[in-house]
């Protein structure tokens, strides 16, 4: 659902030309976590254990980065079609931190996307759950 909802975000974004806030990545993980924990808390009427919490930032945060790496590259790769190679090199350039090298530097980015995607889930997992189960007494 992350995955889902990241691609959509992407792709709605870039065809309406919109100027994406900078919470957006938090705004995307928490709407596909709400829909998640819904669904878990339906199917199972309970909060999710803290090693099923584990589970899901782990596979979560891995997606996040993976589908962060995926839109990127498929952004140099056009920009590269597109005969754009100083936008291009502007885009590598904006990577590098100082003197580090732009792999580096990518796989800080990688794991800061990761490292916030697996708190930002396993921190609110069991809140979304617990919020989805009252909804769902509630409606009884």
């Amino acid at each position: 659902m992350i995955i889902f909802c990241q691609i959509v975000v992407a792709v709605l974004t870039s065809i309406l030309q919109f100027e994406t806030p900078a919470a957006m990545g938090i705004i995307v993980i928490m709407a596909s976590l709400a829909f998640v924990m819904q669904k878990f808390a339906t199917d199972t009427r309970r909060a999710p254990l803290s090693s099923e919490r584990l589970s899901l930032a782990f596979l979560g945060a891995i997606a996040a980065v993976v589908v962060t790496a995926t839109l990127q590259a498929l952004s140099a790769m056009l920009l590269n079609i597109a005969g754009e190679h100083d936008a291009l090199k502007d885009v590598i350039r904006e990577l590098t931190v100082g003197n580090a090298s732009p792999m580096l530097t990518t796989a800080l980015l990688a794991a800061l996307i990761f490292v916030l995607t697996f708190v930002i889930i396993f921190a609110s997992a069991g809140f979304l759950a617990r919020s989805a189960l009252k909804r769902l007494d509630a409606k009884k």
